[in-house]
Parts: structure tokens; C-alpha cells; sequence
């Protein structure tokens, strides 16, 4: 088999995968975050009341019929869907400090569940927002 002939493979690093590398980040990459991000957040917000109140009160929660199991299982899930999700594009130390940062912010500074969670969505996003400007030293 001669030089020109070889297949071509592709290699990735533990290192991409420990550290991430979001400067490499296409843009199916970006897409792809996106919207695994809008699918977690939309059933987030649709299972938000029924999880404060096992939050709340986990027997009275399964004394009036809701199936506290498949909430805990559906709360596991999307976890995971985000944590593997982020990680494909950041790397497994960024997406924990991304995926705990505000939720551990909006506890320190909330006074009940829906502060608490406008102010790790208010958190998220204006780190989100946050740019590099370039040409400042």
C-alpha cells in the first residue's frame, strides 16, 4: 500500500473530552446544543410545579396520585440528556461548572422555588451573554 493510498482517520483527545474545546465547536455542533438545550428546558418548565411540590412534600405528592418514581426518573433523564449533551461540545468540566454555577447562585440569593428559578435562569443567561472582545489587552 503505497503513501497516497492510506485511509484517513480521525483521532480525538481525552483531553477534548476532559477540558472540551468550544473554539473547534461547528456549527452542527452549536445546533445541536441548541437544541438539545430548548428540548430540556421546555420539559423542564413543564414538570417545574409537580417537581417543587415533591420538592416540597414528597408524601402528600404521592397521597394525591402523582407517580413521584416517574418524576424522579424523569428528572434523572433530563440531567443526563443535558450533562452528555454539553459534553459533546464543552467538555466535562465546563458543563458541570455550566450546569451548576447558576442553580448554586440562584440558591445562595432566592427566597422561594420561583426566584430561585428566575434568578439561575437570569444567570445562565447573562453568562451566556458574555463576550470576548478581541481587541482589548
Amino acid at each position: 500500500m503505497d503513501a497516497r493510498a492510506r485511509p484517513v482517520t480521525a483521532q480525538v483527545s481525552l483531553w477534548s473530552y476532559i477540558l472540551g474545546d468550544p473554539l473547534l465547536s461547528t456549527w452542527s455542533d452549536v445546533a445541536y446544543a441548541l437544541v438539545v438545550s430548548a428540548a430540556v428546558a421546555a420539559l423542564s418548565i413543564i414538570l417545574y410545579r409537580k417537581e417543587v411540590l415533591i420538592g416540597v412534600d414528597r408524601d402528600y405528592a404521592m397521597l394525591i396520585g402523582l407517580n413521584v418514581k416517574l418524576h424522579d426518573y424523569a428528572v434523572v433523564t433530563l440531567l443526563t440528556v443535558a450533562s452528555v449533551g454539553l459534553l459533546r461540545v464543552v467538555g466535562f468540566v465546563l458543563e458541570h461548572v455550566v450546569l451548576l454555577l447558576p442553580s448554586a447562585i440562584a440558591i445562595s440569593t432566592a427566597r422561594n422555588s420561583r426566584d430561585m428559578l428566575w434568578a439561575g435562569w437570569k444567570q445562565a443567561r447573562c453568562s451566556g451573554r458574555r463576550r470576548v472582545n478581541p481587541n482589548s489587552t
